[in-house]
């Protein structure tokens, strides 16, 4: 199952909006902001002792995006032991079967490669027309085919910024409902 929430950025542990309390001998039930979520608890302990690897995905591939400048903040701003390190989706190519079958794009080989490899995901997203950008959503596309879907137990976090009202609300929906495979 794949974890998503729209938390703010703050840690339980330093006790700003969030608590931590035990389920059980192996589980450990986080509250943040009024999300809850319930986490493997070796899990957490290997994140506390190795630190915590998040692969943060601009869904944007303007350079002065400000979902861009949001992923920058994000991670100038990341707390001790967590590092949120940046993938560009712009060599991405459109998806396509006939080119899949033959073997993924490196692209798209290294992109798959660090979703493996991070312990978290955050997508910083601008709306389109009530949506996510076509660039993002085939990115995901390209990213969630088999074999070994690289997301499948993933925590992911959504942010955006946006001049409009409900501040990306929307598109923020529409890529949470990506992830449920």
């Amino acid at each position: 199952m794949i974890a998503i929430r729209q938390c703010s950025l703050k840690l339980a542990a330093d006790g700003v909006g969030g608590a931590a309390s035990a389920q059980g001998n192996d589980k450990i039930r986080v509250e943040l902001d009024g999300c809850v979520e319930v986490f493997d608890l070796e899990r957490a302990q290997e994140w506390t002792a190795k630190g915590v690897r998040i692969l943060g995905i601009a869904g944007s591939l303007r350079q002065g995006s400000f979902n861009r400048a949001l992923l920058r903040l994000a991670q100038e701003m990341a707390p001790s032991g967590m590092a949120i390190e940046s993938f560009d989706i712009t060599p991405i190519q459109p998806y396509n079967e006939d080119v899949r079958q033959q073997g993924f794009p490196k692209p798209v080989e290294d992109l798959r490669a660090r979703i493996k490899a991070a312990d978290g995901l955050l997508f910083v997203t601008p709306e389109y027309n009530y949506s996510i950008p076509g660039v993002l959503k085939n990115a995901i596309d390209w990213a969630s085919r088999p074999p070994e879907q690289p997301f499948d137990g993933k925590p992911i976090g959504i942010m955006g910024a946006s001049a409009g009202v409900l501040g990306g609300a929307r598109a923020q929906y529409h890529l949470r409902q990506c992830f449920v495979f």
